[in-house]
């Protein structure tokens, strides 16, 4: 056996009992010992690990807040308010224009003459003489004459009465010579002073046999002159009917004419526009000139002008309109003729004064309900705020209304939003974005004429304005 043969071999040797419990628990608190250095080893990883990402974390909020900071300090918006600003409906604006307080009614309604006549017969008769100008169209001044009847009874009756006239002033000188010698006979008691009396009412018989007979010569002359049927003033021949030879009876319509000397227009309107046109006559230096233009209906031709001749103080009770009264003077006299025509259908053009002043802007900006939008600054902020008005007229895409507000130099909305309330924020386009657009909606559409209101093409046709 070598050296060793002698030592105890671990395997094969049993330990005591109080040493195996030791060893037992040593081997224990080792293995727990170790677990324990296991846990607290992982949970010193955990907390030096979110300690980290608490680090890591409260880093990028420290960073946003300093991206935050300069931004402002840039004059840009936060990241979030950009993005609800974004979300906030865009409106186009468009800038109001002040009209005053003049503007024009425009009212259509009927050239009429002012005086229209039924020719008629005095006598019955045959027609001797007709003027070759006695037609639909024909022009005759005052005392001219328009046809005759048959004269020859009444010339025969006129000298008939003539005649009589004569016979009964020679029985009045008769009588007068009687009763003078009468008279002196009687002073003197050579005659009855019954005689005397006769003899005056002799002399008084003779007196009224005269004046009786003058009174039949004038009858007799006027049915002679009654059968030359003369124009009353300078007029034209609306219609006729009379012909050479045809008998007429007393009353009976042979022609109608109406006067050339002034024709006039009765409109019919609104108590709000007739009170405008009254503000005008009143601020007027001197008669209120209107002009009377032909529509696309109309058979004249010709602008006239005339001049509010009456306003109505009362309403029409069925229309429940105020009529005004245009009269037009010379409106047929024959310079015109072929160019206007009576009974013709035209526009009338009423200056008028509005109680409130007056502004344009395209028709878009116009709601249902009688008012508009205007864009203000509140708290930073693009505000709309509302605007009641009164529309007053339409001019193709324009609109000419009335507002108690002054709206001079403030924009309008144009756009139509899906809901609208007043205080709602909104965006507005840039004002160079605003500038091209208004340029482009002066100059048209490309290859339009485009050009500034007011201005002709090349034909001579005048250009439409710009809304």
């Amino acid at each position: 056996m070598d050296g060793y043969s002698d030592r105890p071999q671990l395997d094969d040797v049993s330990p005591a009992p109080d040493t195996r419990e030791a060893q037992v628990v040593t081997a224990a608190w080792v293995r727990d010992a170790r677990e324990e250095r296991g846990e607290n080893a992982a949970r010193d990883e955990d907390h030096h690990g979110s300690r980290w990402w608490w680090l890591a974390g409260l880093a990028v909020l420290l960073a946003g807040i300093g991206v935050v900071f300069a931004l402002r300090a840039a004059g840009g918006a936060p990241p979030a308010e950009a993005q609800v600003a974004d979300t906030l409906p865009l409106v186009e604006t468009v800038a109001v224009v002040p009209e005053g307080r003049g503007y024009a009614i425009e009212e259509e309604g009927f050239l009429r003459p002012r005086a229209e006549v039924d020719v008629v017969a005095e006598l019955a008769g045959r027609i001797g003489y007709v003027s070759p100008k006695l037609i639909p169209g024909g022009r005759f001044e005052a005392g001219e004459v328009l046809f005759r009847l048959d004269a020859r009874d009444a010339r025969a009756q006129l000298s008939q009465a003539r005649a009589n006239l004569d016979s009964a002033r020679a029985q009045l000188e008769q009588a007068n010579a009687d009763d003078a010698r009468q008279q002196r006979l009687a002073e003197i008691g050579a005659v009855a002073t019954a005689q005397a009396e006769q003899s005056a009412a002799g002399l008084a018989s003779a007196r009224a046999a005269v004046a009786q007979g003058e009174a039949q010569v004038e009858i007799a002359a006027e049915r002679l002159e009654d059968t030359e049927v003369t124009a009353p003033f300078s007029a034209t021949v609306m219609r006729e009917s009379a012909a050479l030879g045809a008998y007429v009876s007393p009353g009976q319509v042979v022609a109608r004419l109406f006067d050339n000397a002034a024709a006039e227009v009765p409109l019919g309107l609104a108590p709000a526009d007739a009170a405008a046109v009254r503000r005008a006559v009143r601020e007027a230096d001197g008669p209120l000139i209107v002009r009377v233009e032909p529509t696309v209906s109309s058979a004249s031709t010709r602008t006239l002008y005339g001049e509010v001749a009456e306003i109505a103080r009362s309403l029409d009770p069925q229309a429940r309109t105020v009529q005004v009264t245009i009269r037009v003077d010379d409106a047929f006299s024959e310079e015109g003729e072929g160019e206007v025509y009576a009974q013709d259908f035209v526009e009338v053009i009423l200056p008028a004064v509005a109680a409130r002043p007056l502004y344009a802007a395209p028709a878009g900006v116009l709601r249902k309900d009688g008012y508009v939008w205007t864009v203000e600054e509140e708290g930073g902020e693009a505000v709309l705020v509302r605007v009641d008005v009164e529309p007053v007229r339409f001019e193709e895409e324009r609109v000419v209304f009335a507002a108690d507000a002054d709206l001079t130099g403030r924009r309008l909305v144009q756009t139509a939003l899906t809901e609208e309330a007043a205080g709602m924020r909104v965006r507005t386009e840039r004002a160079e974005d605003r500038d091209e657009r208004e340029r482009q909606a002066e100059e048209g559409p490309p290859g339009s004429s485009g050009g500034s209101p007011g201005s002709s093409d090349p034909s001579g046709q005048a250009g439409s304005s710009a809304p």
